[in-house]
């Protein structure tokens, strides 16, 4: 067992050193360029996502004693909705939610 404790590091400031000189992937976004956000959701987010994190929530709220009743849609909308509270930032949580047009958030 290593006891990081006690360990010594030495850290030097320089640029981080390329290890491959041309990568390639075959999936890159500019082959999808007629894509929107939704589209790129969705690839993220599929049915069998989906189906497994609400499985999972309803099971947690179950064994919690609360109803488990989330459907896939809701859970795609949370989904969506923590994405986007991870792009867009507002002073409060409950922000998201409002009707003021100076929050912004038209769609949550």
């Amino acid at each position: 067992m290593i006891n990081f404790k006690n360990t010594k590091y030495t850290w030097s400031s320089r640029d981080i050193q390329l290890t491959h000189s041309d990568w390639h992937n075959p999936q890159r976004p500019d082959q999808y360029g007629d894509k929107n956000p939704i589209d790129y959701f969705d690839c993220m987010f599929d049915d069998v996502v989906l189906n497994i994190l609400v499985e999972f929530t309803n099971l947690y709220a179950t064994k919690k004693n609360k109803e488990g009743n989330v459907t896939a849609t809701e859970m795609k909308c949370f989904s969506g909705i923590l994405l986007y509270s991870g792009y867009v930032v507002v002073p409060r949580r409950s922000m998201y939610w409002e009707n003021a047009p100076v929050c912004s958030v038209p769609f949550v």
